[in-house]
């Protein structure tokens, strides 16, 4: 099993600076075998976030036999590792409800539903930790922030990457159509610029949907865990 910092749990994490070997090592085995576990990651999560959308509970042998039901001396730390996956990147807490069957509910800590923005099945861990990074990055900015700083972050913490292993122009199309087009962001011209400029601010359902502290928190026990220095970051002019 990967470790974390080989799946690709958070996207702010290492494993984005890992795209362009993948890339140009993979006949690597180890390399082949990490996409492979990412993949089947990404898989059970989008599976768990159904669950979560529609508040239904599941078994830890649903989980099992996604993954592979001979892989079970290792699958303790592959649920783990799935958690906090889940914990990190969407905020959603993996709690155990029966402990003789091996249930568990899924519960948020930020109350964002995530509904009709994770539909498809591209970049689903990418895509929640990319709503909570935005968010969390308008409110330090004073509660409105500029396309264009929004673009810089994006390409510093290597989210929009010209490797072959994440399409630029989909992700830019996620946070200026889909996250808009959902209300999770309001994309407008920044009053009297001319030539025009354009900013984006929390929408109506981000605000119906989880507060700005919730927010905040979670972006710095984020900073915590990974000493990614997110004050220093994200408050850059």
């Amino acid at each position: 099993m990967a470790s974390s910092e080989g799946s690709q749990c958070h996207a702010g994490s290492s494993i984005q600076e890992e795209g362009a070997s993948v890339s140009q090592n993979s006949d690597d085995p180890q390399i082949r075998m990490r996409v492979t576990e990412n993949d089947k990651i990404d898989m059970i999560v989008r599976f768990l976030i159904h669950k979560y959308q529609k508040n239904e509970q599941f078994s830890r042998e649903e989980v099992m036999h996604m993954w592979d039901n001979s892989a079970h001396d290792n699958f303790p730390v592959i649920f783990r590792e799935i958690c906090e996956c889940m914990h990190l990147d969407f905020g959603i807490i993996v709690k155990e409800v029966d402990s003789t069957a091996h249930t568990y509910e899924l519960v948020s800590t930020l109350g964002l539903t995530y509904s009709g923005i994770l539909d498809d099945t591209d970049q689903i861990i990418r895509k929640g930790d990319l709503l909570i990074l935005i968010l969390s990055l308008i409110f330090l900015k004073g509660n409105r922030v500029s396309e264009e700083h929004v673009k810089d972050i994006l390409r510093r913490i290597k989210i929009l990457s010209e490797s072959a292993h994440i399409a630029v122009g989909d992700i830019w199309k996620f946070v200026r159509e889909d996250l808009v087009g959902a209300e999770y962001l309001v994309y407008q011209q920044v009053p009297h610029s001319d030539p025009a400029q354009y900013e984006f601010l929390w929408g109506p359902r981000a605000s119906a949907e989880t507060t700005n502290m919730k927010i905040l928190d979670h972006a710095i026990m984020l900073d915590e865990k990974y000493h990614n220095s997110f004050a220093h970051q994200h408050q850059q002019p």
